[in-house]
């Protein structure tokens, strides 16, 4: 048998079957819908992680059409399980709505854009089947269409036609429920789109005897106060929760058998470094997207098959918006985490997306939930679940870092450092000490590469100094590369060779000075300089934390 593909970014599980494409049997939770008598299920997870896959797989085994889609199932883990699951494939009208594009400037686009997802789903409708209440409100949805209330209602009245018409009670299904929100949160009307969800969804799935069961998937749970009211037939599955945990993203023996299978299992090591460290429930889980990214990269022979694949679908600018507006708490929490550390904080559950605030805790309960922090140990008390957060892997790292680094080179170089460039020119260690530690202090360090950090640091610093200042960075002098070299341009008047060292303690600072400039010496890094410049000043820097140590010879 021909061996199966990787696809990238396909996310309709009958095309996945059809076109012999790699499947990480997820048909499980099929059972797991059908032995649980919740009628609407909201299942929570990051981004990437497999939602809308998994609701296609729902739809293609119970959705009932012209079509055989029992093939589609063939050999499946659900298959497996015998006539009691497999009598339901098939037998149903199933009610898809993916919200996922509903991501508009304003209202009204994203009202647009969430008509155009519901209108498709009218299309087998049988006037002539419906009760009369029923139709009259059919006929006046279909004249009037782009009225805002008449849309409201436009859910429950769609789910109570399909059962009239067909005479079976549907599932719905609803992909990324909270993306509307996410995107009026950013875009300023909220209030706006939350009354009009809180209308579409409640109506539609509270108390309905139309429905069968209801699905629905998003990042994060909307608080219950302002979108679920009153709900009494919902149960939520989030990351938190052991129930459906491995349904999400690959487990580690999914993983396993996927190396095996493509003859790449001495690579597990490394993958497991970068990808895996989410906890889902007591479940370890890799994340998905990356993982197939990774194998994909792997059989096309890619000489650099990890990468953060993960950052690439979407913006980090949360990342970004946190290291620039937080306050001193945050950043030092940053700090811990960035170094490998970790933090401890009370993560909510139930979020508003109006509420997410960069500069208050609800900040922590968000990236937990979107997958840029993981929970190594939890605990509840009497102010609710505290969690022992970390960075779950390499991939998250990179993001962290990257957003730091593009924010701290913006932020040095956002105002002129006059005064700095003045007192390195004067000879005056201590202003220039006093200068780079007030930078330092603004800053949030991260120390998985101490001396790198500090480089970028101070090159970032020294840019914008002067205009008559060129900074040039590892250039060749003498014997080896100096960290920075400075000349005061076009007069050549003085030259700067600036060696880093980074001290692990306080007390160091002092003598890694020194081993910075004796290494400026023995490695006569000024010895083509002395004929092109007035003046040669050899400046050691020492950091520890955010504090530096400066000495010069000349």
């Amino acid at each position: 048998m021909r061996k199966k593909k990787v696809a990238i970014g396909l996310e309709f599980y009958d095309r996945i079957i059809e076109e012999n494409v790699y499947y990480v049997d997820k048909t499980l939770l099929i059972k797991e819908l059908l032995d649980n008598s919740t009628q609407v299920s909201l299942i929570t997870r990051p981004r990437r992680f497999g939602k809308t896959l998994a609701l296609t797989m729902l739809k293609c085994f119970f959705e009932k059409t012209e079509k055989n889609t029992a093939k589609l199932v063939d050999g499946t883990k659900i298959a497996a399980e015998g006539e009691k699951y497999m009598q339901h494939q098939g037998k149903y009208p199933v009610i898809f709505i993916s919200l996922k594009d509903v991501n508009g400037r304003n209202f009204e686009s994203a009202l647009y854009m969430l008509k155009s997802a519901v209108r498709y789903e009218y299309k087998d409708i049988d006037q002539d089947k419906l009760d009369e209440q029923t139709k009259q409100r059919y006929i006046e949805f279909q004249a009037n269409k782009d009225d805002y209330k008449v849309f409201k209602d436009s859910l429950d009245l769609l789910i109570k036609c399909t059962y009239q018409s067909t005479g079976i009670k549907p599932i719905v299904l609803i992909d990324e429920y909270d993306v509307p929100l996410q995107a009026a949160g950013y875009g300023g009307y909220y209030d706006e789109m939350l009354d009009f969800i809180r209308g579409f969804i409640s109506s539609a799935l509270k108390t309905n005897d139309s429905l069968g069961k209801a699905v629905l998937t998003g990042c994060l749970r909307v608080s219950k106060e302002s979108l679920f009211t009153g709900f009494n037939n919902l149960k939520v599955y989030s990351v938190d929760d052991t129930m459906l945990s491995e349904y999400f993203g690959f487990t580690q023996d999914e993983v396993d058998e996927m190396a095996a299978y493509f003859g790449f299992s001495e690579k597990l090591e490394d993958m497991k470094k970068w990808y895996n460290g989410y906890k889902f429930g007591e479940t370890e889980i890799y994340n998905p997207w990356s993982i197939l990214n990774c194998f994909y990269a792997f059989i096309s022979g890619d000489k650099f098959p990890y990468r953060p694949y993960w950052v690439n679908t979407s913006s980090n600018s949360i990342i970004r918006e946190l290291i620039e507006k937080s306050g001193a708490d945050i950043r030092s929490d940053l700090e811990i985490l960035l170094s490998g550390g970790s933090i401890k904080k009370y993560i909510n559950d139930t979020l508003t997306y109006r509420d997410i605030d960069v500069r208050n805790d609800s900040i922590w309960s968000f990236l937990y939930h979107t997958g840029y922090l993981k929970s190594v140990e939890m605990r509840y008390d009497e102010n609710g679940y505290l969690h022992e957060l970390v960075i779950p892997n390499e991939e998250v790292f990179f993001i962290y870092r990257t957003e730091l680094r593009a924010w701290l080179n913006e932020s040095l170089r956002a105002e002129p450092k006059s005064e700095l460039a003045q007192a390195i020119k004067n000879i005056d260690t201590k202003k220039t000490e006093e200068i780079i530690n007030k930078w330092l202090v603004k800053t949030i360090s991260y120390h998985d590469s101490k001396e790198s950090f500090y480089h970028g640091f101070m090159v970032g610093l020294l840019a914008s100094a002067s205009e008559n200042f060129r900074v040039t960075s590892n250039r060749e002098y003498g014997d080896g590369r100096p960290d920075i070299f400075i000349s005061y341009e076009p007069t050549h008047e003085l030259a700067v060779i600036i060696e880093l060292k980074y001290a692990k303690f306080k007390k160091e600072l002092d003598s890694r000075c020194d081993e910075a400039l004796e290494q400026i010496k023995e490695k006569n890094y000024a010895a083509e300089l002395v004929d092109e410049y007035d003046s040669i000043v050899k400046l050691g820097i020492a950091f520890c934390g955010k504090i530096c140590r400066v000495k010069c010879s000349n």
